[in-house]
């Protein structure tokens, strides 16, 4: 079987196809892991280590009320935040695979209606002397031109629209704000808010220094060790969603190829003769095969 997917006839573009296929669900099953993962940490171990971490500090009698109370506002803010970056990247996910189905089945309708005018075609100049034969022909036509105004006036015109919109979902457009974007400021705003974080536990830190058995001590590491494994985790992400939308490109691109010889395939299928045979050939076939032959066989 060749390796260059142009080089493969349709039985073997169909098995590859088969097997992109496999690799966009794995890689979509990958980046739905990662957000369990993410969802059931953030939802577990971190609320226990940050309430454990919340109970220190608000015990220890070194901490002023108002370091208190910046650390409590600004954790609250950066739970907040990645809660909505999560939620971003969960929703930039389905996004990217819909967006992917919604350009194939674009693409299938446009190769569609190409072969249905092509199929179209090749009735030009097909006329029949037998009127029942002529119905057929007649209804064929009447057939084929119903999908071609369905698809021009209905099908393709509410697929751009489809596309378009989640293309404006995901990259944003006009005044619009797309999904990608709100997740670029939010990374951002999420970065301003870890570097206060940092610097909130230094002054923790210095008030309890004098107190070697002070309880923030611990149930901080802790807290950070939590933390750190969470945005492991987080880390992975845009690599399976790399990972994802790579597959969904490659399985696009075998399913372009496939609608193609399949198009070639039907429109092979649906060609009629239209034309008439040289002269010359007339004379010659009818003095061998009888006078009128000919005509029967242009007919």
């Amino acid at each position: 079987s060749p390796t260059d997917i142009n080089d493969m006839n349709l039985d073997q573009l169909k098995k590859e196809q088969s097997t992109r296929q496999t690799n966009v669900d794995n890689a979509q099953n990958n980046v739905n892991t990662v957000l369990s993962d993410i969802d059931e940490i953030k939802n577990g171990k971190y609320q226990d280590a940050k309430a454990a971490y919340d109970e220190a500090v608000e015990n220890d009698e070194n901490i002023s009320d108002e370091l208190k109370q910046r650390r409590e506002e600004n954790l609250k803010a950066i739970e907040s935040t990645t809660g909505e970056i999560d939620s971003l990247n969960s929703q930039i996910a389905e996004t990217e695979v819909s967006l992917n189905k919604a350009n194939d089945k674009l693409d299938a309708d446009n190769k569609t209606l190409s072969s249905l005018k092509s199929a179209l075609s090749s009735y030009e100049g097909v006329s029949s002397d037998d009127p029942e034969e002529q119905r057929k022909i007649d209804q064929a036509k009447q057939e084929i031109q119903a999908q071609i105004d369905e698809l021009e006036n209905n099908t393709i015109p509410a697929d751009e629209e489809e596309c378009k919109r989640l293309d404006e979902l995901l990259n944003g457009g006009g005044s619009s704000e797309g999904l990608k974007e709100q997740l670029q400021a939010k990374e951002e705003e999420l970065e301003t808010l870890q570097k206060e974080e940092d610097d909130i536990e230094k002054e923790i830190l210095e008030a309890c220094k004098n107190d070697p058995n002070s309880p923030v001590v611990k149930a901080l590491e802790e807290f950070k060790a939590v933390e750190e494994e969470l945005n492991t985790l987080r880390d992975k992400l845009p690599t399976a969603q790399e990972e994802l939308t790579q597959a969904l490109d490659e399985l696009s691109e075998v399913n372009e190829l496939i609608r193609t010889k399949e198009a070639e395939e039907t429109e092979t299928e649906n060609m009629h003769y239209s034309g008439s045979l040289p002269d010359a050939l007339v004379a010659e076939l009818d003095a061998q095969l009888g006078s009128g032959f000919c005509a029967k066989l242009e007919e």
